[in-house]
């Protein structure tokens, strides 16, 4: 059994720092976006407390995001709850607002152990004023030999900050799932230059 369960660490990508003129206005920044997905599977998430909650969980959903019906939604999360998933993705590229909506549905505003909410942080870095000054504002990429360009390149060490570390378990179909958050080291967000 201990053999099929794979845990390693991974790396938790911190808030990378803004970019800002002389007259400190706003060149380069991060804007984070998130990834919902569900635990089905979730000890906490009973027959009686899934069925209770999914009717207004299901609504709740259609009426955030507007991309499927309630009854679409409702059928979706009950295939995957039949199926046994563990990482069941409900919505990608989330933002903050629909973040705070999201928390606030029944189940989902149970937590991760109870109602089986996974949030997973991702950033897009956005440029206000798109492709003016590109160059000098610049950007880094993370190929094999890194290119670095501009402010961004130049002040990358200042900019990143220092990774965290969080312990994933994987499960079938080489889909990683964060364990509990007690191992779990927060990252220091980068400086603003």
């Amino acid at each position: 059994m201990a053999d099929k369960t794979r845990v390693k660490d991974m790396h938790i990508i911190p808030h990378r720092g803004d970019i800002y003129d002389d007259d400190m206005r706003l060149l380069a920044s991060s804007i984070p976006y998130y990834e919902i997905r569900m635990d089905l599977r979730s000890p906490a998430l009973t027959d009686e407390v899934f069925r209770n909650g999914i009717d207004s969980l299901s609504l709740g959903l259609s009426g955030i995001f507007g991309d499927r019906s309630p009854l679409q939604y409702k059928s979706d999360l009950l295939n995957a709850r039949k199926r046994g998933e563990r990482y069941y993705l409900v919505k990608n590229k989330v933002d903050y607002v629909q973040l705070t909506r999201l928390r606030k549905l029944p189940l989902f505003r149970r937590g991760r152990y109870k109602g089986g909410l996974i949030v997973n942080q991702e950033d897009y870095r956005k440029r206000p004023h798109n492709s003016l000054a590109a160059r000098t504002i610049g950007y880094t990429t993370k190929s094999q030999y890194g290119n670095v360009v501009g402010i961004e390149g130049a002040y990358d060490k200042y900019l990143g900050g220092v990774e965290g570390i969080k312990k994933m378990q994987q499960l079938s179909g080489n889909v990683w799932m964060p364990l509990d958050e007690a191992g779990e080291v927060e990252p220091k967000d980068g400086s603003s230059v």
